[in-house]
């Protein structure tokens, strides 16, 4: 018997959703962001390379249908790192600051802009189920076996196509996920940023929005080309 993976996060989250706290939701669908940190680290100055060969997340971004930030959510209460403690040392690792080696302030940005959406679900209304729930889904992916295990590996002699792995993933996920890849401005050849996957507020996958350079203009990355490299 197969099992949807949606199950399967359902079951690491201890069970059924209970959908809102709140009558109706400020926001439709949840964008759950990982990056990778070789590629980042050659558009920015981080403090250190150990994390480099393994997606780390980037947020998890409750979104408006066309690519609309939503604007009504509650404010979230005050980003108190302590909170994090029982979970503090598995964080680091799924979720870096590859910029500041004490990742509190990049915790505390996700939080406040992100977060305060999340809270709308009963099971993120707190600051420590909002990281929890954010490190589950990354292991519930398990981003870095897909990869590995379709032969899909960091090197920057050998490119992939963007079509191709977009259909490698819905294969595994059974939804499209939506690739983004750092400006070819910024680099000769297109890099791998991120890997977005989506999820209803049920935390049910579903497909991602197709994306549109026109949204990227002046953004340093955008919609992946017709190929990629993973840097390494």
């Amino acid at each position: 018997m197969i099992i949807h993976p949606s199950i399967i996060l359902l079951t690491l989250l201890g069970g059924a959703i209970s959908v809102a706290r709140l009558e109706k939701l400020d926001w439709d669908y949840i964008v759950y962001t990982q990056h990778w940190p070789n590629a980042f680290c050659q558009h920015n100055k981080c403090w250190t390379t150990k994390y480099n060969g393994k997606f780390g997340i980037h947020g998890l971004w409750p979104s408006k249908y066309g690519h609309v930030r939503p604007t009504k959510c509650p404010r979230a209460p005050k980003f108190n790192v302590t909170k994090l403690m029982s979970i503090y040392d598995n964080l680091i690792q799924s979720w870096p600051d590859l910029k500041h080696k004490d990742p509190t302030g990049f915790w505390t940005h996700e939080w406040t802009k992100h977060g305060r959406c999340a809270i709308e679900l009963q099971k993120m209304s707190t600051e420590l189920a909002y990281f929890n729930v954010s490190m589950a889904i990354r292991d519930y992916i398990g981003l870095d076996q897909i990869f590995k295990r379709n032969g899909i590996v960091p090197d920057t002699s050998k490119s992939y196509n963007t079509s191709e792995v977009s259909k490698m993933l819905t294969k595994e996920l059974t939804v499209r996920l939506d690739l983004k890849c750092w400006s070819r401005k910024r680099s000769k050849v297109a890099q791998l940023a991120e890997v977005r996957t989506c999820f209803s507020p049920q935390l049910s996958l579903i497909d991602c929005e197709v994306d549109s350079e026109k949204n990227y203009r002046k953004s340093s990355i955008g919609p992946c080309p017709e190929r990629f490299i993973l840097y390494n």
